[in-house]
């Protein structure tokens, strides 16, 4: 796998090919795309992007989603590959659990994954959803026990700074899009003005 594929976080460049999957695999595009950052990418040594999955972590929890593939074959030879990647960001961000949203598949069970208890449930941050469905949990290690009130400060707080990132990263996309418009007007201008200027300067005779 090393030496055929090579995984990276996702960027922009690779959002065309994204949507293609995210679409097959009938998931929500739109809303995926604005977490562009959270996922991950296989690629091949020609430069094909063949599979995606994403992590989005909320103080202590962290969620797997939008996992897509290029082909039944793709997603057996990399999805463990892209688990293994997410489950190394995961502990190194702090994450104590895990939740995924959906039927797993055997491979999620043999991860660890497994349906959460009712009270395990109601620790599900908002951020993920509601909890109504069928969630899956894999615990990676017992944090210490904090107040409450503290544990959801730490989760709004950390959602606060993602949501603020998410503007950060909008508002330059929309920059570069003004200026883009705004250096077609002015080439759009100077050539207009060229145009004039070469139509009232007087014709030679001969």
């Amino acid at each position: 796998m090393q030496s055929e594929y090579s995984i990276r976080r996702a960027n922009l460049d690779d959002l065309t090919v994204l949507r293609g999957l995210w679409e097959i695999a009938c998931l929500p595009v739109l809303e995926l795309e604005k977490h562009l950052t959270d996922f991950q990418v296989v690629v091949r040594p020609d430069g094909v992007l063949v599979g995606t999955m994403g992590l989005r972590v909320s103080g202590s929890h962290g969620l797997i989603y939008g996992e897509s593939f290029s082909s039944a074959h793709q997603e057996e030879q990399v999805r463990p590959f892209l688990w293994e990647k997410l489950l190394v960001l995961a502990r190194n961000r702090g994450c104590e659990r895990l939740w995924m949203k959906g039927v797993g598949t055997g491979f999620w069970q043999s991860a660890g994954f497994r349906p959460p208890g009712s009270d395990e449930l109601l620790t599900l941050p908002k951020a993920f959803g509601d909890g109504s469905g069928r969630w899956l949990t894999l615990v990676l290690r017992e944090g210490p026990a904090l107040p409450e009130h503290l544990t959801a400060q730490l989760a709004r707080l950390q959602e606060e700074q993602y949501a603020q990132a998410e503007r950060i990263r909008f508002q330059a996309r929309l920059f570069k899009w003004i200026a883009g418009v705004i250096a077609l007007a002015f080439l759009a201008a100077a050539a207009w003005l060229l145009f004039k200027l070469l139509s009232s300067m007087p014709r030679s005779r001969f």
